[in-house]
């Protein structure tokens, strides 16, 4: 429960208005399960093909192997420490 209301708490902050949709929750969602968006980190073409490598190599493995995660998302926008991510949801039985 707690863990929902902050993700609730972190919606209304990234927002700053009355009222937030269900892109909001999914930004604050991201934010909070990948880290801050770093923008201002400007990479070459050459390092993002390589992330973009990397990171589709782990949502292959996510994919076809059954007894790993769900797959979320796949991204080589710069969160956090990382220059690129694959977040993974638990599969409920």
């Amino acid at each position: 429960m707690s863990s929902l209301l902050f993700g609730t708490n972190q919606c209304i902050v990234c927002v700053k208005r009355e009222e937030a949709d269900a892109s909001d929750f999914e930004n604050a969602r991201d934010r909070i399960m990948m880290g801050i968006e770093r923008k201002k980190l400007s990479m070459t073409e050459k390092v993002r093909l390589s992330t973009a490598i990397h990171e589709s190599g782990h949502a292959l493995v996510c994919y076809y192997n059954p007894n790993a995660m769900k797959l979320y998302k796949a991204t080589i926008v710069s969160r956090g420490g990382s220059l690129g991510v694959v977040s993974k949801t638990p599969r409920f039985q």
